[in-house]
């Protein structure tokens, strides 16, 4: 519910809004290369490059994948922010002073890793099931309880996040993830429904604040679906209307309001609720 100020009676209202509802944008847009969407995740704070470049063409090691996956959730920014919280972990080749060990700490104490060595090899290259399975961890699925890793593929293709032919081409194949297949990987995960819930993994980015809806909604990654219409139009007093809308916003860029009497007339948002 919004509330117009103004100084004469309203004929016409147009109202540019800013909407609080949107969904994924599927296949709106040409597909994006790799190397595009690496950008986006770049944008997103996920993957990180040097002038532009990803090397996407290397093998991903367990470190970067784990560091992938606390970012994907958006917690990158409170890893950072409480390293001495999760510097500390089981695992005896993960020095408390490297970059990566407050990632692989988190991961540890929130269930994404679930290894009981002593070791966890950070610098060895992760398998492409590995990925996928963490992947589906973020997306809110159990290891063990809706998929292993000898069924990480079947999950990853029912629930959308590899495609038919992906999942074939995968099937027979010991495969290591590479930064180019992980960047695919994560830019698909980015919108797909998490487990029983009715929202895109993307919105756990915007709910810490790594995004906002509008700069999701620049990069592609979501659209408003529903068109915005004014319900009811309201005089409350004779300096004041109430304008009633079909779906909630979080904004209004602009107010004009046009007057027969082609007067002059200044308006202002006074409130949406």
């Amino acid at each position: 519910m919004m509330r117009v100020v103004k100084k004469l009676p309203v004929i016409v209202l147009i109202l540019v809004m800013i909407l609080a509802s949107a969904v994924p944008a599927a296949a709106q847009t040409a597909e994006k290369t790799t190397q595009e969407k690496a950008v986006v995740l770049s944008n997103l704070k996920i993957i990180s490059g040097v002038n532009g470049e990803y090397y996407l063409e290397n093998q991903l090691r367990r470190n970067e994948a784990v560091t992938f996956i606390v970012r994907l959730i958006g917690k990158g920014d409170h890893v950072n922010q409480n390293k001495a919280q999760y510097s500390s972990t089981p695992y005896t080749d993960v020095p408390s002073t490297e970059w990566y060990a407050p990632f692989i700490g988190y991961c540890y104490q929130n269930g994404f890793i679930l290894e009981a060595s002593s070791q966890f090899n950070p610098l060895d290259f992760i398998t492409d099931k590995e990925f996928i399975g963490l992947v589906l961890m973020a997306l809110d699925y159990s290891m063990g309880t809706d998929f292993t890793l000898d069924t990480v593929y079947d999950k990853a293709r029912e629930v959308g996040l590899i495609s038919l032919t992906e999942y074939i081409n995968r099937a027979n194949a010991d495969l290591i993830s590479t930064r180019g297949s992980a960047v695919e990987i994560l830019y698909k995960a980015l919108t797909l429904e998490c487990k029983d819930k009715d929202q895109i993994l993307l919105q756990k980015m915007i709910d810490e604040g790594v995004v906002t809806r509008l700069e999701a909604m620049a990069m592609g990654l979501i659209v408003d679906t529903v068109s915005t219409a004014v319900m009811s139009v309201e005089s409350l007093d004779l300096n004041k209307i109430q304008v009633t809308l079909n779906e909630p916003v979080t904004s209004v860029g602009g107010v004009l309001i046009y007057s027969d009497a082609h007067d002059d007339i200044t308006c202002s948002v006074e409130s949406i609720e």
